[in-house]
């Protein structure tokens, strides 16, 4: 692989194309073998398949306590992954370059996995919020529900293209926010919140994750309530102002939110939804 990958970008940088992105799938959550397809002058990125199995199925569809499968995928495993760009590639570490999904071609659909609205939109919230790149399975935003063999692998153009979804409508969202907030594309991220407890807890903050993202003055709190029927609540450490009033651009799920004197912010949120808290 650096041997391919070497001579391609060359070749290709000798032709005037430059950063052409290498994106690799490695079908294995384990990253200690990711690790090895983006080592010196090989891929740029691969495939997320620890935050796929662990954040999006784990958490968001399995129910599964978010400090047990979601710390692991959005931060520790950072710290095995190599800190440079490849040479003549996208200018980004692999870590950064990273591809996020809640579905793909060999994987069934979000909407035949778990038949709710609500946590297929939670799990594409996850996959535009966190540091990496953002992909969407073709036929996602048209609400396909294909499960085993190649019924996950529909024909779109029996859908009409709709863009008047409710999946459409919320990914047309996230993209829109990406695009105001350089925290949500290249911001860092830290885990401020992983609850013990999971979607089939009653605990007051069962389920509630949250994360924030930050570039230069721009600042995005992501929280997410992925239980199925519970109203949790937590009061999550930020790095903004005491005092500072926060309010939902995504959808406006909640009232606006006053960070304490300690930095902290209680947050309350209805079953499968989550916030982006901007000042």
């Amino acid at each position: 692989w650096p041997r391919f990958c070497r001579a391609l970008r060359e070749r290709l940088d000798a032709l005037g194309k430059r950063r052409f992105f290498l994106l690799g799938e490695v079908f294995t959550s384990d990253p200690a073998v990711l690790v090895r397809y983006v080592g010196d002058d090989a891929l740029d990125a691969t495939f997320d398949f620890p935050f796929k199995w662990g954040v999006i199925d784990g958490y968001v569809l399995d129910g599964r306590p978010p400090a047990g499968v979601a710390l692991d995928a959005l931060e520790r495993q950072r710290a095995l992954y190599p800190d440079r760009a490849q040479p003549l590639g996208v200018e980004l570490d692999p870590w950064r370059a990273r591809v996020s999904f809640a579905d793909n071609h060999d994987t069934w659909r979000l909407r035949a996995e778990l038949d709710d609205p609500f946590a297929a939109e939670l799990a594409m919230t996850a996959v535009f919020a966190v540091d990496a790149v953002p992909t969407i399975y073709y036929g996602t935003e048209q609400e396909l529900d294909g499960d085993v063999h190649h019924e996950h692998r529909e024909p779109l153009w029996t859908t009409g293209f709709r863009e008047d979804t409710r999946m459409f409508l919320h990914i047309q969202r996230l993209s829109e926010l990406r695009r105001r907030h350089e925290a949500l594309r290249r911001g860092d991220l830290a885990v401020r919140y992983a609850s013990e407890h999971g979607g089939r807890d009653d605990a007051a903050d069962a389920s509630v994750l949250a994360w924030e993202r930050w570039s230069g003055s721009d600042r995005v709190l992501v929280v997410m309530n992925a239980h199925a029927t519970q109203e949790s609540a937590a009061r999550i450490p930020t790095a903004f102002s005491p005092g500072t009033r926060l309010e939902d651009r995504l959808w406006g799920a909640i009232p606006p939110v006053t960070v304490a004197a300690d930095g902290t912010a209680a947050v309350t949120l209805p079953p499968r939804s989550a916030v982006f808290l901007v000042p």
